[in-house]
């Protein structure tokens, strides 16, 4: 499937379920197509009660494994963790979160994936209460065009790791910020 040339404005919201282990993204959840010339400007603000499950945020496409080209994010970026059940060596508390400013993930095991000029003027922030940034900083994953890239996504889910996937010609210019408390 192809998805093209959709524009976000300020004022649209994206609702999440708190329980979810689902990509999530304002236009495309899982893309295995083509996204181009999409572009976001509304902010995401997040705050989960309760703990964390694996999950891709991005503005444009959650998870890729197919071809995301030309889109652009101004939109920031928050997400909230106030309180967390975190209990040393319970895996099941922490799971991955992977946040980008266009794509929160790639699928590098997909032939065809690619994310190519690409750009996030918006600031990224996670902000964290009640454990330390030494316990949690192994469990999320932001950047500024793409959270999670290439191998480390497979590893997850197998133990033959392959990155197929590209980023080019990509830029961010946003904030990138983690805070503890």
């Amino acid at each position: 499937a192809t998805v093209k040339g959709i524009v976000l404005d300020a004022s649209c919201k994206l609702s999440l379920k708190e329980q979810s282990t689902k990509p999530a993204a304002f236009i495309v959840a899982e893309n295995a197509g083509t996204v181009s010339g999409c572009t976001n400007n509304a902010n995401i603000d997040y705050t989960r009660s309760s703990n964390l499950r694996y999950r891709q945020f991005g503005t444009i496409v959650g998870v890729s494994s197919g071809k995301v080209s030309d889109c652009h994010n101004t939109g920031n970026i928050s997400i909230t963790i106030p309180k967390l059940d975190y209990e040393k060596g319970n895996g099941n508390n922490y799971q991955h979160q992977t946040i980008g400013g266009v794509v929160g993930a790639f699928d590098a095991e997909a032939e065809t994936v690619a994310v190519e000029n690409c750009t996030n003027t918006g600031n990224i922030t996670f902000n964290f209460h009640g454990v330390s940034a030494d316990e949690l900083r192994p469990h999320m994953v932001i950047g500024g065009v793409c959270g999670l890239a290439g191998a480390e996504y497979v590893a997850a889910k197998s133990t033959e790791a392959v990155n197929n996937g590209t980023i080019s010609g990509c830029t961010n210019e946003g904030a990138l910020t983690f805070n503890y408390e």
